[in-house]
């Protein structure tokens, strides 16, 4: 579904060598709202809906998945209307940091690494997970990793149940990156890269744990707690 796979020519050891080579299945996306563009870029095909949804939420477009009163895929993305709604949502309480066990933290990384099938398959792929103590909730994927957190986004919007602790990203954590990791009922912020300093100010303000650099058996733990127990 977001592979295609085709032959190719390896070079490798002094040798050439047939082979079969897998590609990510980018497309070009709209999203499009009464003829005008309020996104005009490219995806990954899958989790359309789900993207569209967290681009909405995350932009301020609307604020709750009821706005979304009409969707429709088109060749080139998807044509779309809204109906905004004079209503404030209640926001949740806010919840304490919690420590972060050790056996915990590699069981995570080691599903979330075993999930990245389309990664190890062609190389190019972000992955983004919401997790609980219980293991991954959900994971999404995308050629740019702020565009696997709008599926992520869009998809626990419509998954209200989903209260996750922890988020594991792919790839660098910045300040935008960051910003997004708050639309997300996450209280953790796990990334194989490095944060900026200023995704680490965001974090420590929002009393979110962070923690970078998440590979094999090592990682750095900006704020928050790791326990060995």
């Amino acid at each position: 579904m977001w592979k295609r796979t085709l032959k190719s020519t390896q070079y490798k050891h002094d040798h050439f060598s047939k082979q079969t080579t897998s590609v990510c299945m980018e497309r070009q996306f709209r999203i499009i709202l009464h003829g005008q563009s309020l996104y005009n870029g490219s995806i990954l095909k899958g989790e359309e809906r789900e993207f569209t949804l967290g681009y909405l939420i995350a932009t301020s477009t609307i604020h709750s998945p009821s706005e979304l009163v009409a969707f429709e895929l088109v060749p080139d993305g998807v044509e779309i209307d809204i109906l905004k709604r004079d209503e404030t949502l209640a926001s949740p309480s806010p919840q304490p940091m919690p420590t972060l066990p050790l056996q915990l933290f590699f069981g995570l990384m080691t599903a979330f690494r075993e999930r990245a099938m389309l990664y190890k398959d062609t190389g190019i792929s972000h992955s983004v997970a919401l997790a609980n103590k219980q293991g991954i909730l959900h994971q999404s994927y995308d050629i740019y990793l702020h565009q696997a957190l709008y599926k992520l986004i869009g998809h626990c919007a419509n998954s209200p149940a989903y209260q996750g602790s922890y988020l594991l990203l792919s790839g660098k954590l910045t300040f935008e990156t960051m910003k997004l990791c708050l639309f997300l009922p996450c209280k953790w912020v796990i990334t194989r890269s490095a944060p900026t300093d200023l995704a680490l100010d965001l974090a420590v303000r929002e009393d979110i744990g962070l923690i970078g650099f998440a590979r094999g058996s090592r990682f750095i733990c900006y704020h928050g707690q790791v326990t060995s127990g």
